[in-house]
């Protein structure tokens, strides 16, 4: 049924969707929640946390899937089940677009792995993004990269 209406939310969607994806994790005092584990706590309160996971289309700007997870999995977990759900209701073509906190290798190579398109911001001062920015760097410094709508009108 769940799942159902998640479908029936992303029916109305492009063929390429573009969904932004937001997580966090919410401390709880509930006994009752199975998601409920003791993992990272950006509270610091020492209680257990509960992931929540929700994909918004950029396009309505309204929530497609959410979903609650068990606090203690590791980021990649959660964007490896999040995208398994957009492909069980058809959104297997979606580009998803992150916050700051996914540009891990492991959370970049679940994305690649699975197929999707995504955006995410990246710090600069990372070793890899250094290398490929010294590497590009002729290329990125042209109008054209800056901005693409220059370059066809100097065409």
């Amino acid at each position: 049924m769940q799942q159902g209406f998640f479908a029936s939310r992303a029916a109305g969607i492009k063929e390429k969707a573009v969904l932004a994806y937001d997580s966090t994790s919410i401390s709880t005092y509930s006994q009752n929640q199975m998601e409920t584990r003791y993992g990272y706590n950006k509270a610091g309160d020492g209680l257990k946390t509960i992931k929540l996971l929700t994909l918004y289309s950029i396009e309505t700007r309204q929530p497609i899937v959410f979903t609650k997870q068990p606090g203690n999995l590791p980021d990649v977990t959660a964007i490896e089940n999040a995208l398994k759900q957009l492909s069980a209701i058809g959104l297997g073509k979606a580009e998803i677009v992150t916050d700051n906190g996914f540009y891990s290798a492991g959370n970049l190579a679940a994305f690649l792995l699975a197929g999707f398109d995504f955006v995410t911001l990246v710090k600069t001062g990372i070793k890899q993004v250094k290398a490929e920015l010294a590497k590009h760097g002729d290329a990125l410094s042209k109008m054209s990269s800056i901005c693409p709508l220059t370059h066809k009108r100097m065409a």
